[in-house]
């Protein structure tokens, strides 16, 4: 018995369609290094594929960074004024 095919509407496009999910954007943007490296591109899209992705790992280390940045944030608060359900349970 075969099982039904299930589609995501939110990931749905048509075929061609550029797609905001995270692996195709990184695909689609290292393709662009790949094809200037093979020869049939010229010098400056295997350059354009090398700044996208030099990029791409700057923006993943801010966001990383932001997120440190809030949990220790979030951790400290707690730390400094425990809620009394917190409390409660430390002392029991």
């Amino acid at each position: 018995m075969a099982s039904p095919r299930r589609q995501h509407s939110s990931h749905v496009s048509r075929p061609g369609a550029l797609s905001t999910r995270p692996e195709r954007l990184s695909a689609g943007r290292a393709g662009i290094m790949v094809s200037g490296a093979s020869g049939s591109g010229s010098s400056n899209s295997a350059n354009t594929g090398q700044y996208v992705i030099i990029g791409g790992l700057i923006v993943q280390v801010l966001i990383f960074g932001f997120f440190l940045i809030s949990a220790l944030a979030f951790q400290w608060g707690l730390t400094s004024h425990p809620t009394v359900k917190g409390m409660a349970a430390h002392t029991s």
